[in-house]
């Protein structure tokens, strides 16, 4: 992590003249099963390493930074993170996040016996990210790492509601792994297939979720600036039983910057 860290502040001395522009989004959330829901800002910098910046030619490099506000109630977070993209549809990155549970019950958990509510947890995060489209198909691939600490908490383990899973101890690192592969149909129709899988390092548990979405692009102030997911699916949890779901996510993306996905 610290290298990457020196790397990107190495590259971003490159180019004194270098294209920047800030971005923000917002995004709504929601599933039935783990159920869930949450609302969630971002907005971000980003400034050229080289090549033109332009979205239209994806020949171009950058460094990014910003900063990821999300509530779903009473479970409410921060993220701050600096990402590194060798070109524009390749991107690693390094962040950090607050959170902060005030939920008495969680879905999919036994709050009797873990550690569910008025627990803060501190993240270290890592991952890699790439978005790649050949004529009508597209893929989209990310791997992160959480690495989550509760604080002033004590018990046998803990409630990781990212994967559903249970983290072990107070301290555990939650993998989690997305694999999108899909058709764009029409200038602003795809349908697309989703994969993630969630496993945590020490107390060694996995869930996997796999939904058919369906995705319509179209404009709230201007054109094209939101999109629109929905579909049903299968969750498996880490005691292997599989549970029909059912997701919805709205994006609203007004001012992309130099950002792709």
């Amino acid at each position: 992590m610290r290298i990457l860290f020196l790397l990107i502040a190495a590259l971003a001395t490159i180019q004194v003249s270098a294209k920047g522009a800030f971005d923000y989004k917002f995004e709504a959330f929601a599933r039935t099963t783990p159920l869930g829901a949450y609302l969630r800002g971002e907005v971000g910098y980003a400034q050229t390493i080289w090549g033109e910046g332009n979205r239209q030619n994806p020949l171009y490099g950058m460094i990014r930074s910003s900063i990821r506000l999300q509530t779903s109630g009473l479970i409410n977070s921060a993220e701050a993170k600096l990402e590194f993209f060798p070109i524009s549809f390749l991107g690693l990155y390094v962040g950090k996040s607050i959170m902060n549970r005030g939920a008495s019950e969680l879905d999919g958990f036994n709050c009797d016996v873990i550690i569910c509510k008025n627990s803060k947890i501190e993240r270290n995060l890592w991952g890699a990210q790439m978005a790649l489209k050949l004529g009508a198909f597209f893929s989209i691939v990310r791997y992160q790492f959480h690495s989550s600490k509760l604080k002033n908490a004590h018990g046998v383990g803990y409630a990781e509601e990212q994967g559903t899973l249970i983290g072990s101890g107070t301290q555990d690192t939650l993998l989690q792994a997305l694999h999108v592969i899909g058709i764009q149909y029409k200038k602003d129709q795809a349908i697309a297939l989703l994969f993630k899988r969630n496993f945590t390092k020490i107390s060694r548990l996995d869930s996997t979720m796999t939904t058919l979405l369906w995705r319509k692009q179209f404009g709230l102030t201007k054109k094209n600036d939101a999109v629109f997911m929905v579909g049903p699916g299968a969750f498996h949890t880490y005691q292997g039983s599989t549970h029909p779901t059912f997701m919805a996510v709205l994006t609203y993306n007004p001012r992309p910057g130099l950002t792709l996905f």
